[in-house]
């Protein structure tokens, strides 16, 4: 088997990437269009080899994300606050010892 060609059925993975796109445009100006349904799309992507599967998986988790520059202003602060830990800057307690003082500072 040819390494262009995906593990199932012999068909070129370039192919299959063609069909998906394919089924996924719609066309106005010649008055058609391709509609599949949820079911159909994940049979078809299931047929794609696992490393494309992966690359779809998180292109399409990263677009759920609407607030990504919160998340990367947390992973810049986290960062931060690790570095000053490693450079001995910053003391840290563990999150049973954080909740205990916590506790008590709620307490009446």
């Amino acid at each position: 088997m040819s390494s262009c060609k995906a593990e199932a059925g012999g068909v070129p993975l370039a192919g299959r990437i063609a069909r998906l796109t394919s089924v996924l445009y719609f066309f106005n100006g010649l008055n058609r269009s391709f509609v599949m349904t949820i079911e159909q799309l994940e049979a078809e992507v299931l047929k794609l080899p696992r490393h494309i599967r992966a690359r779809l998986a998180e292109a399409l988790i990263s677009s759920l994300d609407e607030d990504s520059e919160i998340e990367q202003a947390w992973e810049e602060e986290a960062e931060a606050r690790y570095q000053r830990y490693l450079a001995g800057e910053e003391e840290f307690v563990s999150a049973a010892e954080a909740l205990a003082q916590l506790r008590s500072e709620l307490q009446p």
